[in-house]
């Protein structure tokens, strides 16, 4: 399941980037139809992440050992993807973006608005650094649910639904400028708050 999601994310990009593929009306219609994979793999896969963690659970782990596997999980690879990205910028002479380079490398930068730093340097971490937000709250919640009797399970999903449909709303609130420089003509700071806003309750897509 993850195998087909990540292709998902993986076909979107190769089809929507520019660049890659001559403009055509044929590439428009592909990229048309496929454009939506990169959502839908991307808000599947939080969602299945968050489904093994908790299925996977158990009473008498704590919070501390549940960090240290996750960041021993995630850092390591991220550093070395990070210092291979940092390696490509310098050998072309590209240094626009390595002022946010322990931004990145500490996971925290979709904590701002700005798209061009929440993808910048490395641009599929902002999915980590989403993760590692899960991460880090996911200790207190379980305890939560735990406490939740099963016939009431119903009624607290139906209501996270709620929260879910609620965020674009909210965005009608936040600053209409600046535009998002890529993509569909919607402001930065609602591009962010319904998709990298690290404490947005998933799967939201603009």
């Amino acid at each position: 399941m993850r195998w087909w999601a990540a292709l998902g994310v993986f076909v979107y990009h190769a089809v929507t980037l520019p660049g890659i593929f001559a403009l055509s009306a044929s590439t428009k219609s592909i990229q048309f139809i496929l454009a939506p994979a990169g959502s839908l793999g991307v808000s599947f896969l939080f969602v299945l992440s968050g489904f093994v963690l908790t299925w996977s659970a158990r009473p008498k782990d704590t919070a501390v050992s549940f960090w240290r596997r996750r960041a021993v999980r995630i850092y390591p690879n991220h550093w070395a993807g990070l210092l291979l990205a940092v390696g490509v910028m310098v050998l072309v002479n590209d240094y626009t973006q390595l002022h946010d380079v322990v931004r990145v490398a500490l996971l925290v930068q979709t904590w701002t608005p700005s798209f061009l730093v929440a993808t910048g340097v490395s641009g599929v971490s902002w999915t980590l650094a989403c993760e590692m937000f899960f991460y880090l709250c996911f200790p207190l919640p379980i305890l939560l649910i735990r406490k939740i009797a099963p016939a009431r399970l119903y009624y607290w999903a139906a209501g996270i639904v709620a929260v879910v449909f609620l965020f674009p709303v909210l965005t009608a609130l936040l600053p209409a400028q600046p535009v998002m420089p890529f993509g569909p003509p919607v402001s930065e700071s609602a591009s962010w708050f319904v998709e990298r806003f690290p404490a947005q309750p998933r799967p939201v897509q603009p």
